[in-house]
């Protein structure tokens, strides 16, 4: 397993680079994202692995660089995606982020990519379409935060919060592992001074280097 996640982490060094160096990142430099972060529960073994993410992007290094992290992520044993922003679309949760247009109007015959194509640079449609799309039955999705989701995203103090208890009650049991594509300002102190990853420290969540 831990060439696995090797994997998925080298997959988004890759990706990373990628979003750090297009036009919108030269643009400003609060669009660059800072490095992924993994968490283990020491008396259970348990990991939470948040992958920093652009929600949309036309770039093509990007949106090659966020489907080599979910082809990754999917071969993980057992792992459950964490969703950002979740909502409920064909009897599923989908991200509600990087969109346009409203995805809820979506024809179900009709692609995502096909439907938004600056999708594909985000990691969590990218796993979406491989891991629902493809029926991937061993995998399992959850809300990362309570829906429909809180409408004040930012100053709120309760949204990094309600996502580490959400991460952590569903990565609860040994062999567990949750992967959360999530927007980079969760993981900044300019969002918020308690990050995402702040909560799962004070949980007693161990950060590995």
């Amino acid at each position: 397993m831990m060439e696995n996640l090797k994997a998925v982490l080298a997959a988004h060094k890759s990706y990373q680079t990628a979003v750090n160096k297009d036009d919108l990142s030269k643009a400003s430099s609060d669009a660059q994202l800072p490095d992924a972060e993994v968490f283990v529960n020491e008396s259970t073994g348990a990991l939470i692995i948040i992958l920093p993410e652009r929600h949309d992007s036309q770039d093509n290094q990007v949106q090659g660089g966020a489907e080599a992290v979910a082809k990754h992520v999917m071969t993980l044993p057992n792992v459950k995606i964490a969703v950002e922003e979740p909502i409920t679309y064909n009897g599923t949760l989908l991200s509600n982020v990087g969109w346009t247009a409203n995805v809820m109007e979506k024809p179900q015959s009709k692609a995502l990519f096909a439907f938004e194509a600056s999708s594909q640079g985000s990691i969590s449609h990218q796993i979406y379409v491989k891991q629902v799309g493809g029926m991937a039955i061993s995998t399992s999705r959850y809300p990362a935060e309570r829906m429909p989701r809180d409408p004040k995203r930012y100053g709120n103090p309760e949204i990094n919060k309600t996502m580490a208890e959400k991460l952590i009650a569903n990565t609860s049991k040994a062999g567990d592992i949750s992967v959360f594509p999530v927007g980079p300002d969760h993981l900044k102190i300019s969002y918020d001074r308690d990050t995402l990853s702040t909560h799962l420290k004070k949980a007693g969540w161990k950060m590995l280097d």
